[in-house]
C-alpha cells in the first residue's frame, strides 16, 4: 500500500530563509515583508512631511519679491511706485501683471489699462 503524505517537514530553516518559523502542523509561515510595508509607507509619509516643510522653509526666506525691488518714481514729484506696481524697466517678480507703470517724457507717470485707456497718475 502507497502512502501519501503532505510534505510537512520539521527541518531546521536555512539562515537566508524569508519564513520566520512554522506553525503547530509545521508548515512554514511566511512573513510577506508586511511589518516592512508598514515601516517603509511611514517613512515615505515622513520624508515627503519633511520635504514639505524644507520647500516651506525655503520659499519664506527667499520672499515673495516684493522685498527685492528698490521703490522709484517718475521725476523729482512723481509718486512714489514699489509693489504691486512696478515700472516698465524693473523685473516681472517686482508687481503683479497689470500693474505695470511707464513714465512719459515729461516724467509723468503713466498707467496703460489693458482697453487701450492711457491714464496720468499725479503725484502729492
Amino acid at each position: 500500500m502507497l502512502r501519501t503524505t503532505a510534505s510537512f517537514h520539521r527541518n531546521k530553516l536555512p539562515a537566508a530563509s524569508p519564513c520566520l518559523g512554522r506553525d503547530k502542523l509545521g508548515i512554514k509561515v511566511v512573513h510577506v515583508m508586511g511589518s516592512l510595508q508598514v515601516v517603509s509607507v511611514e517613512m515615505t509619509i515622513f520624508f515627503l512631511l519633511y520635504l514639505l516643510f524644507i520647500m516651506m522653509v525655503l520659499l519664506a526666506m527667499v520672499g515673495d519679491g516684493a522685498y527685492d525691488c528698490r521703490e522709484s518714481r517718475c521725476g523729482s514729484y512723481g509718486p512714489s511706485i514699489h509693489f504691486p506696481f512696478r515700472l516698465r524697466h524693473q523685473p516681472e517678480y517686482c508687481g503683479y501683471p497689470g500693474f505695470e507703470l511707464s513714465c512719459d517724457r515729461e516724467n509723468q507717470t503713466i498707467l496703460k489699462l489693458p482697453n487701450s485707456l492711457i491714464l496720468s497718475v499725479g503725484g502729492n
